[in-house]
């Protein structure tokens, strides 16, 4: 087991198969560690809170480029005329 930079176990805990018990409690034993390896998933958070910020980055800056173009910005007065035309 590896300690990671902030000194907590970054794997799961490793326990020993059960010396004497018959099949049945291998068996379980078996099915406890492979849930437990399964099931862990310390250090993700970091990666999907990566991903989720260069995705928002990215369409931000998508974004700001597409509502700062011509094109758009004449769409968008366009738009608010007819909108507001029948106030006029």
């Amino acid at each position: 087991m590896r300690a990671n930079s902030s000194g907590t176990s970054s794997e799961v805990p490793f326990r020993p198969p059960p010396a004497h018990g018959g099949l049945e409690l291998i068996a379980r034993w078996i099915q406890a560690r492979s849930q437990a390896l399964l099931s862990s998933d310390r250090g993700m958070a970091t990666a999907e809170y990566a991903i989720g910020t260069i995705a928002a980055a990215s369409f931000g800056g998508i974004l700001f480029k597409l509502l700062t173009s011509n094109v758009v910005q004449q769409l968008l007065m366009e738009l608010l005329r007819r909108a507001f035309s029948f106030l006029l």
